[in-house]
C-alpha cells in the first residue's frame, strides 16, 4: 500500500477515536475493524496502521484484560511530548 494512502487511513483511523483520547479507554483490533476504514477488512493494512500510530506516539500499546495487545489514544498534545 502508498505510503500516501496509510498516511490518509492513519488519519481516519485517529479520527475515529479521537474523542477517546487521554481516557482509560482501550481500543482493541475488533473495535478499530468495526468502523469500517480499513480496506476488506485487512489485517496487514491494521498492523501497519497500528505501528505507524504508535511511532508517532498518538497510539500507546497496552494489555487488555484478557493479556491481549490493545491501544490507547493520546492526544496529540501528548504525543508531541
Amino acid at each position: 500500500m502508498a505510503s500516501s494512502n496509510l498516511a490518509a487511513l492513519m488519519d481516519d483511523i485517529y479520527k475515529a477515536f479521537e474523542k477517546s483520547a487521554g481516557s482509560k479507554q482501550i481500543i482493541s483490533q475488533d473495535d478499530v475493524l468495526k468502523k469500517g476504514i480499513i480496506p476488506d477488512g485487512n489485517l496487514v493494512t491494521l498492523v501497519q496502521i497500528a505501528q505507524g500510530l504508535c511511532n508517532d506516539k498518538r497510539w500507546k500499546i497496552v494489555t487488555d484484560s484478557s493479556g491481549g495487545t490493545a491501544w490507547r489514544v493520546r492526544s496529540l498534545e501528548e504525543a508531541k511530548k
